[in-house]
């Protein structure tokens, strides 16, 4: 027992030993009776005692407890956002513990699998696109090159493809 932990006991408790935990008041009582410390802290908490007896004892208004549970049944509960998170996540049956994990581990996966192919599609894409116009161009400079060659004028009609 220290002075500390006799201050939490007269905390919770008050300074009457016969409202603090039993497996803690003989050790309490017998700090009490060897520390001044601890006499100062029971006298405080004995003032404390005295002075909240004497007030007035509160009479609750007639049909306080109804009203409150009636409020609170019509009110949903509130839960923190981390709550809602961990409920829609693991789910309130055995199924849901296993096949919720199992989709949220599972989506970020097929997530990465169509990101995967859609770039690979695209850049096959372009790749083709690329090829397609360098393909073009060496066959327009081929038969440009041709038709100069031959010494005639150069048609840009359909007959100089």
């Amino acid at each position: 027992m220290n002075t500390h932990r006799l201050q939490d006991i007269f905390n919770a408790y008050g300074a009457d030993p016969q409202r603090w935990p039993a497996a803690e008041r003989d050790t309490a009582e017998q700090y009490l009776a060897h520390s001044s410390e601890a006499q100062v802290l029971h006298a405080q908490a004995q003032a404390l005692d005295h002075q909240l007896d004497a007030l007035p004892e509160v009479v609750e208004p007639l049909g306080l407890a109804q009203r409150i549970i009636a409020l609170s049944a019509e009110q949903p509960q509130a839960f923190a956002m981390w709550e809602r998170l961990q409920y829609w996540l693991l789910g309130n049956s055995a199924a849901q513990h296993i096949l919720r994990p199992a989709l949220m581990l599972g989506l970020p996966l097929l997530l990465g699998v169509w990101l995967g192919m859609h770039s690979a599609h695209q850049a096959f894409e372009r790749m083709e696109q690329q090829q397609f116009a360098a393909l073009a161009e060496a066959e327009w400079q081929y038969l440009l090159e041709a038709k100069m060659d031959d010494g005639d004028v150069f048609d840009w009609g359909d007959e100089a493809l």
